[in-house]
């Protein structure tokens, strides 16, 4: 008789914890076949005269490295975004070929490739 009136309390515990339990986002790697939402804070669109950058949040200093594909840096700036969210790059002295820009603030960089024909 114990046993079932435990087994009744422990059950009324269990449907009562439910009422008053919050949601609390995952911490670490998320599960095999589903991927992170990323939020990236910078567009970037490349036309023949040059690159045009638009930081779409603050994110503080940040800094624009260009390098060629010999890996020679041919541009680099150090932007405020807390006072500018845009930023226009000429482009039209660079030799054809593959060009790698990263942009690095706090921790992060995000890399991205363009070609000049």
């Amino acid at each position: 008789m114990k046993y079932i009136k435990l087994l009744i309390a422990f059950f009324l515990v269990l449907n009562c914890t439910n009422v008053f339990s919050q949601i609390i986002p995952p911490v670490g790697p998320p599960p095999i076949g589903h991927s992170p939402t990323v939020s990236v804070p910078v567009s970037i669109s490349v036309s023949d005269a040059g690159l045009a950058l638009h930081f779409n949040e603050a994110i503080g200093l940040a800094v624009i490295t260009i390098t060629n594909d010999a890996g020679d840096i041919v541009y680099q700036e150090t932007v405020d975004t807390d006072a500018t969210s845009s930023v226009f790059i000429p482009s039209s002295s660079w030799n054809t070929g593959s060009y790698t820009i990263t942009i690095t603030y706090g921790t992060t960089s995000l890399i991205g490739c363009f070609e000049i024909e």
